[in-house]
């Protein structure tokens, strides 16, 4: 289980990977346009995305057995995430492009 603490570029590299991930961290430290509000809600909606430390680690508790079953019931909306992120880091980031492009 990977765990990202900052919407960054280990955020991507998280997303990229296909592996299965959550995401701590503080709204109170980050911005985010309508875009990227939509796309938090929708990863604290599936309960990939924590605001709380608690929260987060009774989380983890409770998929700790099968990690990979939890992954598997979620894989369709991260596939749908996924999409919808790239798509839009292509269409408005000309880097992200050459980057994705190249890789």
């Amino acid at each position: 289980l990977l765990i990202c603490t900052y919407p960054q570029t280990t955020f991507l590299e998280v997303l990229m990977s296909g592996k299965p991930f959550i995401i701590l961290m503080s709204r109170n430290h980050w911005l985010f346009d309508n875009f990227g509000e939509k796309l938090l809600n929708r990863l604290m909606k599936i309960n990939i995305l924590f605001t709380n430390e608690v929260d987060a680690a009774n989380h983890i508790n409770n998929i700790s057995n099968n990690i990979e079953s939890w992954w598997n019931t979620k894989n369709e909306e991260i596939s749908k995430i996924r999409k919808i992120f790239f798509n839009f880091q292509l269409k408005n980031d000309q880097s992200w492009k050459k980057f994705f492009i190249n890789d």
